[in-house]
């Protein structure tokens, strides 16, 4: 996923947390290896607003962050100023394009996840309008920068990632994802356990951004997912992705995600892996404006950040960091296609740690970027293996209901 770019932090476990290091081999506690709340609400305001107050803090930091990170270039149109305060400009400026939108097909959609993060907003403290421009960060920067763009190298960052690989058969699915994003992310991000009316108990990942659900999460109803960035030239007037990850977590089975991705209204683009541990079963989602389509994975399956379905794969927009990553993937699993007595989730970990064909690695390591968690998802364990940053330092915990 993509989200703002701000100062270096390198990874530190927060101070509330346990202080074991990060290259222990397990993380000795019986709570995921983040901070984290259970929430037991009846509304989704009252859920932001409970993740919002506890929170505080992290998201809190994560805006002071992102307003202190100016650009520093008098070449830029932008020079001096902070990427959240050049999309708040636009906003201000315009909201007719840049903000009603987005809100109004939200509100039309996913009404509840609107009101949900205005608890968030309110709980922290934090601007709504903010929190809400951050959340369309991926589509704004998609509308300004065609619209104009000269300013496509001050707005877009260089760090954009995420590497999946799915394997599924009659005995065994597993799930495997590495979130890779800006290292201001590594020691605010949390996770929440969320039991909600009428609607699955969800376990999930969380940026400090604000909005509930971007990285991995799974559901007492045995739907797990994770996300892959992708961008396509422009973003259309409809649903920030942020909202269909949140939705994901509110599935009960494959067909209802599909059915939900089928009506999203999508503003942009991006991928999904949906599981289901009841189903034995594992799809490939890949989502734009007006079009989308579905894969069963059958045997090995990998996706990092371009569409690769027949009807999709020339819509996005490609990188040699994307296409590299898969390829290494790719090659990987093919020495166990015809192999699965082999197939296991350490095999599958160690290759999402492996450092081959740096800068294009899979396990990211990067000046202002790294691997801030890796997920794998045991299908006949009904387990979440849950790593604290890059796979390689193996300081995980096992996460189930």
């Amino acid at each position: 996923m993509l989200i703002f770019a701000s100062a270096i932090i390198f990874f530190s476990c927060n101070k509330d947390e346990s202080n074991d290091s990060p290259n222990n081999e397990t993380i000795q506690s019986d709570l995921p290896p983040f901070p984290y709340l259970e929430v037991s609400e009846s509304s989704n305001y009252e859920i932001g607003f409970r993740v919002g107050s506890h929170f505080k803090f992290q998201i809190n930091e994560f805006y002071r962050r992102a307003f202190a990170d100016k650009i520093n270039n008098p070449e830029s149109p932008f020079n001096g100023l902070s990427l959240i305060e050049i999309l708040i400009s636009f906003v201000e400026s315009d909201p007719g394009t840049y903000y009603d939108p987005f809100y109004d097909a939200t509100q039309d959609r996913f009404p509840e996840y609107l009101e949900e993060l205005k608890g968030v907003a309110d709980g922290a403290e934090i601007s709504f309008k903010t929190i809400f421009t951050s959340a369309c960060q991926l589509e704004l920067i998609s509308l300004i920068t065609s619209a104009n763009p000269n300013t496509s190298a001050s707005l877009t960052p260089l760090i954009k990632g995420c590497s999946s690989v799915s394997y599924s058969n009659a005995d065994k699915c597993f799930l495997a994802h590495n979130e890779d994003i800006f290292t201001d992310f590594a020691d605010l991000m949390f996770v929440i356990k969320v039991e909600q009316t009428g609607k699955p108990t969800f376990l999930s990942l969380n940026y400090p951004t604000g909005a509930i659900g971007i990285p991995p999460g799974m559901n007492d109803a045995g739907v797990v997912y994770s996300g892959n960035q992708v961008d396509i030239p422009k973003a259309e007037p409809g649903v920030p992705f942020v909202f269909l990850c949140r939705a994901m977590l509110d599935a009960g089975s494959i067909n209802h995600a599909k059915t939900i991705l089928e009506s999203s209204n999508p503003a942009y683009s991006t991928h999904f892996n949906i599981g289901s541990f009841n189903e034995n079963k594992i799809i490939s989602a890949e989502v734009m404006p007006g079009k989308h389509a579905f894969h069963i994975v059958d045997n090995f399956y990998a996706h990092t950040n371009h569409f690769v379905l027949p009807t999709m794969n020339e819509l996005s927009l490609e990188t040699e960091n994307s296409i590299a990553r898969r390829a290494f993937l790719m090659n990987e699993y093919d020495n166990y296609v015809n192999k699965p007595d082999e197939v296991t989730a350490d095999l599958i970990t160690n290759w999402m740690s492996s450092h081959d064909g740096y800068p294009n690695a899979v396990c990211v390591h990067l000046d202002g970027g790294l691997t801030v968690a890796h997920s794998m998802f045991d299908f006949q364990n009904k387990t979440w293996k849950l790593y604290r940053g890059n796979p390689c330092n193996k300081a995980f915990k096992v996460i189930s209901f």
